[in-house]
């Protein structure tokens, strides 16, 4: 099989990423020691633009952080991992390179994002997985005529739980900010009394 790769998609790839890090034509033609021309001509997307050689494009990938593919336009992420998980997940790139950049932090807290996110989806009181049963059949259901109003219906009230259940964590720990305060408070009472 083929692969036929479009110059129009490369040369938007290459200008969203060098803007994207506030690079000028010039200082990328620098980086890549090839003269402002050369990338004005990368970047074109009629018929006088021209696909970088190979050893280009990959210097533009260690400088993007991203996978040739990405460049190339065949990715909608910047890696085929992230790609594979949008393609199945629906997320967007921006919250999939989010999660996985959280996910690559130490973790000292004792909230933890991911360790949140997965209780959201397992959580009895929020019942996700039968919403998103319940979403799976009605998107299957072509007779169903108020089928969106459902699906609206349904994806309100998954955002209503969500929002109680941040509210009710947002007010524990506020709650054991200020014991954790009190204790600080008392502890320096009790050191000025004991000096």
């Amino acid at each position: 099989m083929r692969i036929v790769y479009e110059q129009q998609k490369i040369a938007k790839m290459i200008e969203r990423e060098r803007t994207a890090l506030s690079l000028s034509k010039d200082k990328l033609a620098t980086y890549l020691n090839v003269n402002r021309n050369t990338i004005t001509a990368w970047e074109r997307t009629d018929k006088k633009g021209r696909i970088p050689p190979l050893d280009d494009l990959l210097h533009m990938c260690e400088l993007f952080d991203c996978e040739i593919e990405y460049l190339l336009g065949r990715y909608e992420c910047k890696t085929r991992t992230a790609t594979d998980i949008q393609e199945v997940s629906g997320l967007s790139a921006y919250t999939i390179k989010c999660l996985l950049d959280y996910n690559e932090i130490p973790h000292n807290l004792d909230f933890d994002l991911l360790d949140f996110i997965e209780y959201l989806i397992q959580s009895k009181e929020l019942q996700i997985p039968m919403r998103i049963n319940t979403l799976l059949k009605l998107s299957k259901d072509k007779a169903s005529v108020k089928k969106s109003d459902r699906e609206e219906q349904i994806f309100a009230e998954i955002y209503h739980d969500i929002k109680v259940l941040v509210s009710k964590i947002h007010e524990d720990i506020e709650m054991r900010e200020g014991r954790k305060k009190m204790e600080r408070i008392t502890r320096n009472r009790v050191k000025r009394v004991d000096i």
